[in-house]
């Protein structure tokens, strides 16, 4: 049979831009992934299930670019939403914060949307908020953190 290492060898040879099998060598451990995959693994109850909606999370709804280096662009690009909202919607609470914070009102956010607010909701509602999630979008998760502002 086929060695691991000539596997290896036949996934890298297969992929000309960096990436074999879905998998991208630039996203790396990062904090917060932890706190997905358990929520994952708790509700498919099963390994390979939790393991591929994790995979369809990076891959369709853009986890990768949260996660991905060098810059952790989409966290960057969902923090500035957020921030912005925030702004918008709760004006003297954003200047509040922001005082407090020396402008680094995103720093208040990326636990929550590393995480997709897994590191602090509890399971069964974090279910249902996952549910929204995936039909809507990060629009649920910006939601989610305005309300708890």
């Amino acid at each position: 049979g086929e060695t691991a290492q000539e596997h290896r060898q036949q996934e890298a040879s297969a992929s000309n831009d960096g990436e074999t099998s879905g998998r991208s060598e630039a996203v790396g451990y990062v904090q917060g992934m932890n706190f997905i995959v358990m929520a994952l693994l708790w509700h498919a109850g099963a390994e390979e299930a939790a393991f591929w909606l994790f995979v369809a999370l990076v891959q369709n709804y853009d986890l990768r670019s949260m996660f991905e280096a060098p810059d952790m662009h989409g966290l960057k690009v969902r923090s500035f939403t957020i921030v912005q909202l925030v702004h918008q919607e709760m004006p003297d609470l954003s200047a509040h914060l922001a005082e407090h914070l020396q402008n680094s009102l995103s720093l208040l956010f990326t636990d929550w949307l590393l995480t997709l607010c897994a590191g602090s909701v509890p399971l069964v509602p974090l279910s249902h908020l996952w549910d929204h999630f995936f039909d809507q979008g990060y629009s649920v998760i910006y939601r989610l953190i305005l309300a708890r502002l």
